[in-house]
């Protein structure tokens, strides 16, 4: 029988003996091994918007069965705060255009507008809106930096001065861009969202904790947006809901928001 891998061999030559591979020997110790070496290390990916939405709300729903007692209590107090001046300003519209509707046809209603009761209360409750206002941003940035959240802690506001400042400053900015187009104040707001949190957070005055929200979300634009979306359908639900809204949606939307602030300002929420 003659080689396949050799034509010349003479016939009836032996085969050659079939050489078996021998284990590579073991590297000394401490010496780098042979081959191709370890596998190559990948950064990992950057966090999507989605994923943070869906991360930010995990989060917030799970921080929320935690701390549910004072940050329902701060909720139901804010939103019954809200819902006092909407009930005063809407009555007050009401009653008004009715009365200015029945002069204007000649027509004598057989009461006064209290002008001046409904516009104390407005402003009373508008008052109490704005004080009220950071302890919100405060309680929802304790719970994303792992702080104690207690009766006491919920009303010691950091920075409290500075973040009247800013809300007042931009609440009125807000309010004068819905009433000249409307686009302007929904700009102002979402451009302008992160600025309580840098005034309470970081002690930034008014123009820096702007400059410094303003920075944030054009540079996150998407993550952002995707936020604000969530929002909106958080509050949706508030709105078909009212109990749900008052107890539940207002805080874990708070919690979101520092989620996604301190997410995009380089912590990792507790």
């Amino acid at each position: 029988m003659s080689d396949p891998n050799n034509p010349y061999a003479p016939p009836g030559a032996p085969l050659p003996a079939v050489a078996r591979e021998q284990p590579a020997p073991a590297p000394a110790p401490g010496a780098e091994p042979s081959g191709y070496g370890p596998p190559p290390w990948y950064a990992p990916a950057a966090p999507t918007a989605s994923s943070i939405l869906s991360d930010s709300f995990s989060w917030a729903w799970s921080r929320f069965g935690k701390h549910w007692l004072p940050l329902s209590a701060v909720s139901v107090v804010y939103s019954l705060l809200a819902m006092v001046v909407a009930v005063v300003l809407t009555l007050w519209w009401a009653l008004g255009f009715g009365a200015f509707v029945g002069q204007a046809e000649g027509e004598e209603l057989p009461f006064e507008v209290p002008h001046g009761t409904f516009a104390g209360l407005l402003v009373v409750g508008v008052v109490l809106l704005w004080l009220f206002g950071p302890v919100l941003y405060s309680v929802a940035l304790r719970v994303a930096r792992g702080a104690p959240v207690t009766g006491e802690s919920v009303l010691a506001v950091p920075r409290y001065g500075n973040a009247l400042v800013d809300s007042l400053v931009l609440g009125i900015a807000t309010a004068l861009g819905m009433l000249l187009c409307y686009l302007p104040g929904v700009a102002i707001a979402f451009l302008a969202q992160f600025t309580l949190y840098f005034a309470i957070d970081r002690g930034l005055g008014l123009v820096d904790a702007v400059r410094s929200s303003y920075r944030l979300v054009t540079q996150k634009l998407g993550t952002v947006a995707m936020l604000y979306l969530g929002l909106m359908a958080v509050s949706a639900v508030a709105g078909a809901v009212p109990v749900v809204g008052l107890v539940v949606a207002v805080p874990v939307s708070m919690l979101m928001s520092a989620y996604v602030y301190v997410r995009l300002t380089g912590g990792q929420p507790a």
